[in-house]
């Protein structure tokens, strides 16, 4: 009976443990959650979501409609320089951070259809509870 309780006892504590730990989110001083924004924010490129691109840019909320469309137009630009240069992006990964005052930076692994992996870095800033890109 003993040897049954056991394992039951590991799986619950662990249950406990994992329950414990925070899920990364892009409004946290962190830097899981740094390394989360990062590998979300440059999703939106390789997804070709560049309103959602720019809306996570630290840019002024009272940003006019002209120039945010200036800032959609420039990072569909771009992303598709990138894509011409480099090719088709299968993967992003953050791998690394470095955190400071009220900032961070990122280190992304960005895998390519052809197989090279690139490491790029991308500047974040933590303004009004929440990451931005810098």
């Amino acid at each position: 009976m003993s040897h049954r309780i056991v394992p039951l006892l590991l799986l619950i504590v662990t249950g406990i443990v994992c329950a414990c730990q925070p899920e990364p989110s892009l409004n946290r001083f962190d830097s899981p959650s740094a390394r989360f924004a990062a590998q979300t924010y440059y999703q939106y490129l390789v997804d070709d979501d560049y309103e959602a691109y720019v809306g996570a840019m630290n840019l002024p909320d009272s940003l006019t409609p002209r120039l945010r469309t200036f800032w959609v137009e420039t990072m569909a630009q771009y992303a598709h320089a990138l894509r011409e240069n480099k090719g088709q992006v299968l993967q992003v990964q953050a791998v690394s951070d470095s955190l400071g005052e009220a900032q961070a930076q990122v280190f992304l692994d960005v895998m390519y259809a052809d197989s090279v992996v690139e490491q790029i870095s991308l500047p974040l800033v933590f303004r009004d509870g929440r990451w931005r890109i810098k």
